[in-house]
């Protein structure tokens, strides 16, 4: 406290995450480095006491002082080309600078660290990068966190098999004069089908994911892909409410709380539970996990779900389709020897040298 007025001149400098340039598998990637740099950003001061960028303190009393910061487009655009386009930090100093009184002399320069975020807390994916799907096919868009190729995966089985198989794309959809009958070689989302018929044979089982963040809660919905209503939800209380992100154990040198350590699975007998009604032929469905982090947990232990971003749920889309595949024509061929039938996805036409399904 002084015996007289002092004058303070208010500064800030705001940074953010820098980035690095690497290469792998001939491809480059910008990447968050280890250290800050400027942050375009516009400030304003203001209260009672402040003009001209300065406050006034009076003597043995106190001022408030309130300070903006904006973010403008051009930085926004600016990050996003740097490859932040889920958001990025904002974060620094506010600076509370003493100016010298009639006798020179400085009191005590006042340093307020600022952490914020700009854009949504879970735009940023909270899964690590890739899938099976991508590993299976090729797709892989950067490299992986962790070592593993089974991850972020659906599974499905065999009514009654009582273990979940990775879920890919047609398995049954081209001819290799070498290898003989074999799958896709690209993944079409657009053709993932499943049949609500009680014949069916074959069921989803469970949704594998690879956190890269701590999830304080977790929810399963299986909803309409195009209307969203929700068919099926479940809180997965069983596993405590939190579900752990993966992290590499120096000691025994290896990835703790993979995809192999969580599950969850899916309840669900294919009916609206409005109606009472078997989901229709042609409903697209959208099977979620939704993992929600700490920010998103009130006091009462509710948890705001609608206002996560895309990033904090991994998500696979089916459309029912209960008709049967059929034979369409035919022809010969005398490198195939052997006849198997086309299996697989929604109203899928493939040519093969022995089928047209």
């Amino acid at each position: 406290m002084s015996e007289q007025d002092r004058a303070y001149t208010l500064d800030t400098s705001v940074l953010t995450t820098d980035t690095v340039t690497a290469e792998a598998d001939g491809k480059t990637y910008n990447l968050s480095a280890d250290q800050m740099t400027a942050l375009g950003a516009e400030l304003t001061y203001s209260g009672e006491a402040v003009k001209d960028g300065q406050v006034t303190v009076p003597a043995g009393g106190s001022a408030q002082v309130t300070v903006e910061l904006r973010i403008p487009a051009k930085t926004v655009e600016h990050m996003k080309a740097l490859g932040y386009t889920n958001g990025f930090y904002v974060e620094g100093y506010v600076y509370v600078r003493p100016v010298a009184d009639a006798e020179g002399a400085l009191d005590v320069t006042h340093s307020i660290p600022l952490l914020g975020w700009y854009g949504n807390w879970t735009d940023p994916s909270s899964f690590d990068t890739g899938s099976y799907l991508d590993y299976a096919y090729g797709t892989l868009q950067r490299p992986s966190h962790i070592d593993a190729s089974v991850k972020n995966v659906m599974t499905w089985c065999p009514k009654g098999y009582g273990a979940g198989l990775y879920y890919t794309g047609n398995i049954y959809g081209s001819y290799s004069a070498s290898a003989g009958l074999e799958g896709d070689r690209h993944y079409y989302p657009e053709r993932n089908a499943f049949s609500t018929l009680p014949e069916s044979q074959w069921q989803f089982y469970a949704l594998f994911p690879t956190l890269i963040r701590n999830a304080s809660d977790v929810e399963v919905r299986i909803t309409d892909a195009d209307t969203g209503k929700l068919y099926y939800v479940n809180d997965y209380e069983t596993f405590d409410d939190y579900m752990m992100a993966s992290f590499y154990y120096t000691n025994a040198g290896q990835w703790y709380d993979t995809t192999g350590d969580y599950g969850v699975g899916f309840d669900w007998d294919y009916v609206d539970p409005e109606t009472g009604k078997t989901i229709p032929e042609g409903t697209r469905i959208r099977f979620s996990l939704l993992c929600a982090p700490d920010y998103y947990i009130n006091d009462d232990g509710s948890v705001r779900w609608d206002d996560l971003g895309k990033g904090a749920s991994l998500s696979y889309e089916f459309t029912v389709d209960n008709t049967a595949p059929q034979l369409v024509g035919s022809r010969p061929s005398p490198s195939a020897p052997m006849a198997r039938p086309c299996t697989g996805q929604h109203r899928m036409k493939t040519t093969s040298p022995l089928w047209s399904c």
